[in-house]
C-alpha cells in the first residue's frame, strides 16, 4: 500500500508543479513536473509488468 501512496504522490506533485509552472511561466517548474510525471509512469508500469506484485 505504501508503494501506491508514493506513486500517487508523484502524480499529485506533477500536477501541482505543472500548475505553478504554467501560472508563473516558470520553465523550471514545468521541467520538474515532467520529471515527477515520468517517475509516476515508470513506477506504475514497472509494477504492472513486473513480477506480479
Amino acid at each position: 500500500m505504501k508503494k501506491h501512496l508514493v506513486t500517487f504522490l508523484f502524480l499529485v506533485a506533477a500536477i501541482a508543479l505543472y500548475a505553478v509552472g504554467f501560472a508563473l511561466a516558470a520553465t523550471a517548474f514545468v521541467v520538474l513536473g515532467m520529471l515527477a510525471e515520468g517517475t509516476f509512469w515508470v513506477r506504475l508500469l514497472r509494477r504492472s509488468h513486473g513480477n506480479g506484485t
